[in-house]
């Protein structure tokens, strides 16, 4: 079931992590070195290169780093000219003196801006600026220039800090960018997967494909245990370094069984399905409802939606939850919808797993995906727009259920090769679940299979910035990195991006070891206010504090005309403006929404006393203090909404007023 993991992890713990997926590379001599030792601000051809504790330096292939040695410099381009310092190794004289003329620089990261026709023109790479000529050499073998496409830009830079580029190599498509890290290790690139082998190489071939990744095995690859022979089909945990293409040289592969890997899901799927009511529990809306032929189990934290109609026998809804045996289903929403989506009380039904087995060709057949049995006929439409229909690939089934628990497809589209997807609708605001759509600066929930590490991490802050990476995982909008909160191999919590401010729409993609998703596109809205809420569903108690910052409930209420504090979500552009993965300061200024904030409970209006950014908490979490109107209705669970812009917030939050 999709479980809502969000508020409680501010209170977590932080860690340290690597440098993100951008950065810089310098080639060129030494100038000056800081007195009295390395740390400090060196010059290398005319740039300030500064140097820390943590700087890797290697000393190896051009003997000592002193004045006149040659380096190569990698790091993060940062104010000023400068580069922050990763990595500095020492080269052969020759490296500066011939290969590489001295001052030449090198960026890699997405690219952001191209010209508005062709390619000669000015591009932004990684937040630079770089200049492309007639005489530019553009490399597109890796895949093609476009906006997110990850690029390596050799050129020199300019007083203006600009980049005259003489040469630009794509090296994948849209997505993130991985540098390599010039011999000496990144701990980052060293990476673990468990996945499925899809293709065995030809004779005399050394690349597999599992779980959609190119893997290289040689003769030093160690495969365990000894004697068994790798296979399509075949279950395998591989260790390896992840390259710069993004295939991975494996070290070592155990081969785990036969069949496809489900890392933990080899549950039944989790489903979404239109029908009708057929009946109710007596008495209210909690327990067993009977829709389209199936058991419906309705808790407290399902979300129910019924702006079309109220639930009632006869009413079409559509249903998401998680199927269990017995065609029982655990219902986390339904929302009623017209009857036209409701087709002679059959429903439609729908889920997404990883394909196990497949008919020996064609289409026709017997299908096995996410442990269910789906039967395929001359009318079921194949979709392979997104990848091929191959073992361990991740795929949607439409179709109808049958008395077996089986499914007889009317559609089987393939959302990605790696095994790794964003399920339908899986994009959605932490605080309210709904994926209507995306404001910047708001968090979000993204669901899947396989999108993250196989353990849980929570955010990491680095030099006072949340990471936008995390157990090599990126969530990617528009190819630019978001905050990442939280990360598992079912869930990850981000903040989307500032660059997606003005936009109507924007692509979500995650990249975890090497592995894409599917693409998920999502419309974009200059408001999308949401409730944080103690049970995690977007209903019922909200994540509410009286003025005391202790927690509002039944028992310690807040009285008419006394403050509270609510958390949400969504606000959009703010004052100060968006910046990505910044922590809100302690002392000011706080960033507030630049639409304007309003509160109702209980239908009456709150004075809102502020409306900005939680302190010393991420940006993205919305903290609004309001005082309660003197008529506020008293009670236990006294609706509460919160307006910003044009958008109020999701309805079903409440709050205990006396």
């Amino acid at each position: 079931m999709l479980t809502m993991k969000l508020f409680p992890i501010f209170l977590l713990s932080v860690a340290l992590f690597a440098d993100g997926p951008s950065g810089a590379r310098l080639t060129g001599k030494i100038e000056t070195l800081p007195v009295g030792g390395v740390i400090g601000n060196w010059t290398v051809a005319g740039r300030t290169v500064q140097v820390t504790a943590s700087t890797k330096i290697s000393t190896g292939a051009g003997g000592a780093a002193i004045v006149g040695a040659c380096v190569d410099v990698k790091g993060s381009s940062s104010t000023a000219n400068a580069i922050a310092a990763t990595n500095i190794d020492t080269r052969p004289a020759a490296k500066c003196d011939n290969s590489t003329p001295t001052g030449s620089v090198e960026i890699f990261g997405a690219v952001e801006q191209l010209p508005a026709s062709g390619l000669v023109g000015d591009w932004k790479v990684a937040g630079t600026t770089v200049k492309v000529t007639a005489q530019t050499k553009i490399e597109q073998e890796g895949g093609p220039v476009a906006i997110g496409s990850c690029a390596e830009v050799q050129g020199t830079r300019n007083a203006d800090n600009s980049l005259s580029a003489a040469k630009i190599e794509v090296s994948s498509g849209i997505g993130g960018c991985r540098p390599d890290d010039g011999g000496g290790g990144n701990e980052r690139d060293q990476i673990e997967f468990r996945g499925t082998v899809q293709t065995a190489p030809a004779t005399g071939s050394q690349i597999w494909t599992i779980s959609g990744r190119k893997v290289l095995v040689n003769n030093s690859t160690t495969v365990t245990p000894f004697g068994r022979n790798l296979a399509t089909g075949s279950c395998v945990e591989v260790q390896g370094r992840l390259e710069t293409d993004n295939s991975i040289s494996a070290s070592r592969v155990q081969i785990l069984g036969s069949g496809v890997c489900t890392n933990g899901l080899d549950r039944q799927a989790d489903v979404s399905f239109f029908g009708t009511i057929t009946s109710l529990p007596s008495g209210g809306l909690i327990g067993n409802w009977n829709v389209s032929g199936l058991v419906v189990v309705v808790s407290a934290d399902t979300r129910i939606e019924s702006e079309n109609a109220a639930p009632a026998a006869g009413v079409c809804v559509q249903v998401r939850g998680d199927f269990g045996a017995n065609n029982t289903v655990t219902a986390q929403r339904i929302e009623t919808k017209p009857a036209s989506f409701c087709t002679a009380g059959t429903g439609v039904f729908k889920f997404e797993g990883l394909i196990q087995t497949l008919p020996a060709s064609g289409i026709t057949g017997a299908w096995k995906i996410g442990n269910r049995n789906v039967t395929a006929d001359a009318n079921t439409v194949l979709d392979t727009t997104k990848g091929a229909a191959a073992i361990g690939s991740c795929a949607a089934v439409t179709g109808a259920l049958q008395a077996d628990g089986s499914v007889r497809a009317t559609r089987i589209e393939v959302l990605s090769t790696s095994g790794a997807c964003i399920l339908a609708g899986g994009v959605v605001n932490a605080g309210n679940l709904s994926g209507a759509g995306v404001s910047v600066g708001m968090i979000v929930s993204i669901f899947g299979q396989q999108i993250g590490p196989a353990t849980t991490l929570p955010l990491a802050v680095i030099n006072g910035q949340v990471s936008n990476r995390l157990a090599n995982t990126q969530v990617l909008f528009d190819g630019t990195p978001a905050t990442l909160l939280f990360v598992s191999n079912s869930q990850i919590n981000a903040i989307v991006p500032c660059n997606v401010a003005g936009k109507t729409s924007v692509k979500v993609q995650v990249e975890s070891n090497g592995a894409w998703t599917n693409v998920v596109t999502i419309p974009v809205f200059a408001t999308y206010p949401s409730l944080f809420t103690m049970s995690n569903s977007g209903t019922g108690p909200g994540a509410i504090l009286n003025a005391n910052f202790t927690l509002n409930t039944a028992a310690n209420a807040t009285a008419r005309g006394g403050v509270a504090i609510l958390f949400a979500t969504g606000e959009g552009q703010t004052n100060p403006a968006c910046s990505d993965g910044a922590i809100t300061s302690l002392t000011g200024p706080f960033p507030v929404p630049v639409a304007p904030v309003s509160v109702e409970v209980g239908g009456k209006a709150a004075a809102v006393v502020y409306a900005g950014g939680a302190p010393g908490l991420v940006r993205g979490l919305l903290q609004v203090n309001y005082t309660l109107a003197a008529d506020t209705p008293v009670g236990a669970s006294i609706p509460v909404t919160v307006k910003i812009g044009d958008r109020t917030s999701q309805a079903g939050v409440t709050m205990a007023v006396k």
